[in-house]
């Protein structure tokens, strides 16, 4: 196993649905990757239809209308708020459920369904920003909901620029709770140190060579400090990246201010970390 290189690299043919993985090399030990898979509507409706089969469940492959009358209700469900699903999105980085939250966001903002939202320009996020006061420099842009392209692009000021926007919105006590929490959960809970466990409220992001981190790290007067730290292109194992940006967290977490901001930020909305177990 190369020490330099210490990750397996996946590429995906979408044409004969084949996955090829690029290692050397090859370990003396097991290692676990996981993946997203590139079309989960078409695989449980493949195996949903399998499991028809199995059980003699003959399928006509045709929707006929039925009769309003002597139909029976076999079961209802009722889907989680909105603020919870997100929680599920950003603590569990959820690419499916990213991708889900792009296409309805785009389908309620320009009136679309979701299957025409797939299928036109999503520039829409444009206008979005545009209302919020947030001015796309030159080169950003956005390909996909879930951030695994590679022809996603933004820079830290911008991100950083969204996380400010965010706390001072009626929902930034919902937003808060939805970011994994160092130390604590989601993405960050085998991450840190004691200097920043369940001071650091943060989103993680990772695809082949690029990891960021961006978010709001309490200091030690417990004021809301935000960052953005964007790696790409690096030659070094990730877990080298992540322990640098973990780092940063911890002194970020330690500082002490002179001078304390004209309009402090409402500390109320943050959790306590004493209250983190």
């Amino acid at each position: 196993w190369d020490s330099a290189t210490d990750e397996i690299e996946v590429l995906w043919n979408p044409m004969d649905h084949s996955l090829k993985f690029f290692v050397s090399p090859i370990a003396c030990y097991e290692e676990q990757v996981d993946l997203a898979h590139p079309d989960p509507q078409a695989q449980f409706l493949s195996e949903f239809r399998a499991q028809l089969d199995k059980r003699q469940i003959s399928v006509l492959g045709s929707d006929p209308p039925l009769p309003g009358n002597n139909l029976k209700l076999l079961g209802s469900y009722l889907s989680l708020p909105l603020a919870k699903l997100a929680q599920v999105l950003m603590k569990e980085s959820q690419n499916h459920y990213a991708d889900l939250f792009w296409l309805t966001t785009a389908a309620h903002h320009q009136a679309l369904t979701l299957d025409e939202a797939e299928s036109v320009n999503l520039n829409f996020l444009d206008e979005i920003f545009a209302r919020l006061g947030w001015a796309k420099t030159k080169g950003s842009q956005f390909r996909d909901g879930s951030g695994l392209s590679q022809q996603n692009n933004i820079k830290p000021r911008e991100l950083a620029a969204l996380l400010t926007y965010a706390l001072n919105q009626p929902w930034a006590a919902e937003w808060l709770k939805t970011l994994p929490v160092m130390g604590v959960d989601g993405t960050l809970e085998s991450r840190g140190n004691a200097a920043t466990r369940a001071r650091v409220f943060a989103k993680t992001g990772y695809i082949n060579r690029v990891r960021t981190l961006s978010g709001y790290v309490l200091s030690a007067e417990n004021e809301p400090l935000i960052f953005s730290v964007m790696v790409n292109n690096y030659s070094c194992p990730t877990r080298l990246i992540s322990s640098a940006q973990d780092q940063i967290c911890a002194i970020l977490a330690q500082l002490h201010r002179r001078k304390r901001p004209n309009k402090p930020i409402n500390l109320e909305i943050f959790p306590n970390p004493a209250d983190f177990k």
